[in-house]
């Protein structure tokens, strides 16, 4: 329990993701949402983003590789 305890409460410092972040292409949504972290986090918190963030990288490589199929679904929604 003490173990588990110490993860809790302990910070990961996210900077060096921001500054990872800042290389992103522009309109990379997990550009985005890094930058709007803060410089600090739980290990906690850090376990439950790192899905999302992954996702989000995920979606973003597929959207710069196959950039006819975002605009057709942009098209789509704009009718």
């Amino acid at each position: 329990m003490l173990h588990t305890r110490w993860l809790v409460k302990r910070k990961l410092d996210v900077r060096p993701l921001k500054k990872f972040a800042l290389k992103l292409p522009e309109g990379f949504a997990l550009k985005e949402v890094l930058l709007m972290e803060r410089d600090e986090i739980t290990a906690e918190e850090a376990i439950i983003k790192v899905e999302i963030w992954t996702r989000l990288l995920e979606m973003d490589l597929w959207r710069m590789e196959r950039p006819e199929m975002e605009m057709r679904r942009n098209i789509r929604v704009l009718k």
